[in-house]
């Protein structure tokens, strides 16, 4: 049984959308664990940018977190469901909270079944 939980928020190294080499240590929501050696796990990142005014195409999968302050997030926070990460779970660094069984669920309902899979070489 993995030591890792759906819905647990940790520090990760994100790199830039323009995946040129740049990097980001940002909060991640695991979304899914695979049990095996390594522990395989499937990550959303979070951020504290609300949808644009007009809101561009990737706004309609930022999802709102109602409880983030209870997730232990600094900052009113939106996860990016559009696009999710899967990499060995050693890459995963500071533990920061969990969010709540309200926020999972909508988290988890607004993962499109199309949402880009990324694997980090982390």
């Amino acid at each position: 049984m993995s030591k890792y939980s759906i819905g647990e928020i940790y520090d990760v190294e994100v790199e830039f959308d323009e995946r040129d080499g740049r990097a980001k240590t940002r909060p991640v929501v695991i979304i899914d664990v695979k049990d095996g050696d390594p522990i395989v796990v499937l990550i959303a990142a979070l951020t504290g940018q609300g949808p644009k005014n007009p809101p561009t195409f990737f706004d309609q999968y930022k999802v709102a977190l109602k409880d983030w302050k209870q997730a232990g997030l600094k900052k009113e926070s939106f996860v990016k469901s559009s696009k999710t990460y899967t990499f060995d779970a050693s890459s995963l660094r500071t533990y920061g909270g969990a969010l709540s069984e309200e926020d999972l669920l909508t988290v988890l309902s607004n993962v499109p079944s199309n949402a880009e899979f990324f694997k980090l070489s982390n």
